[in-house]
């Protein structure tokens, strides 16, 4: 509330407005996942570069790395040159398919965001499961504890990655750094098979693979 009020930002909404997360109004203490597991190493599961995120006790961030040609290394912002970090980050489950767009003859991910699903969140060293609804196209996706009560996220970005539920296998989520994955598998491009779980119901949402509003992967 401080940095908006420094900036002359309005503090008032209107009386319709619905937003889509809830933060920590504290501007002084994180809030802490005290029932969830040690998260300082997060690795998404992402076949392409394999991203994760490293925490950092000392600022409360996770860091993103990935690897590029064999190589490990921080993932930066091309404007400014400072590697991406964030202080929340949501993994959510989705069912994957993919259609053909026959006029250039490319498949493209074909993602149902709408419905139920599963997760995690992670903030402040920790993390815990979640569940995420969405009741329409143009509906707020919503994310809520293992007791059914929404989240709150901790001051700062926010990174939501939208996860294939056949790949929540590779998620690896502990309190070490994986030193194995210091020489990526080989990059192979293929044609992508339909995924045969759905966990999720609800009208199927296309999106391109690219990353859009709070930082979101696909």
């Amino acid at each position: 509330m401080a940095g908006a009020k420094s900036r002359g930002y309005n503090l008032t909404h209107s009386a319709d407005f619905k937003g889509k997360f809830l933060f920590n109004e504290d501007d002084n203490k994180k809030i802490e996942l005290t029932d969830g597991v040690t998260a300082n190493y997060v690795y998404v599961g992402y076949g392409i570069n394999k991203p994760w995120f490293a925490f950092n006790k000392e600022d409360g961030k996770y860091y993103r790395f990935q690897f590029k040609k064999g190589l490990v290394e921080k993932q930066s912002d091309a404007d400014d040159g400072k590697q991406a970090a964030v202080d929340n980050i949501i993994l959510q489950y989705c069912y994957f398919d993919h259609y053909l767009w026959e006029e250039e003859e490319t498949l493209y991910w074909d993602i149902t965001l709408t419905g139920s699903g599963k997760g995690k969140f992670i903030t402040n060293g920790k993390a815990i499961d979640i569940t995420w609804k969405k009741d329409s196209e143009f509906g707020t996706t919503k994310y809520y504890d293992s007791k059914g009560k929404e989240i709150t996220l901790n001051q700062g970005k926010t990174w939501v990655c939208i996860i294939n539920n056949a790949t929540t296998k590779d998620i690896e989520i502990s309190a070490v750094e994986n030193i194995k994955k210091e020489t990526p598998v080989q990059q192979v491009f293929v044609t992508p098979e339909p995924s045969t779980e759905a966990e999720n119901e609800g009208e199927n949402e296309t999106e391109s693979q690219a990353e859009v509003g709070v930082n979101q992967d696909y």
